[in-house]
């Protein structure tokens, strides 16, 4: 068995938001990734449903949302949504 997808995480300081930073690294690791692992046909990021600036930064990256999971996770004792980005290979 191979697998063909794998999971994009990242985390940035509050004291370097908003200058691109995080947008041009998961571009940039995005396409490292895909030349480095030639197998790959996707890469996938969850975020909390409430943080717009992580769905923005992937949107911006390429990725697309694909899912809504209602309710999916706990956060800071609160229930709340989890998207599914995902970046297919080009080609």
């Amino acid at each position: 068995m191979k697998y063909r997808t794998m999971k994009v995480g990242y985390w940035l300081s509050k004291s370097y938001w908003d200058h691109g930073i995080t947008t041009a690294a998961v571009k940039a690791f995005s396409a490292w990734t895909f030349k480095t692992f030639p197998h790959l046909l996707k890469l996938k990021a969850e975020v909390f449903g409430d943080n717009t600036a992580s769905a923005r930064v992937l949107t911006k990256a390429g990725y697309t949302l694909e899912e809504q999971k209602r309710q999916a996770v706990e956060k800071n004792g609160v229930v709340i949504d989890l998207l599914v980005f995902g970046l297919v290979r080009d080609g």
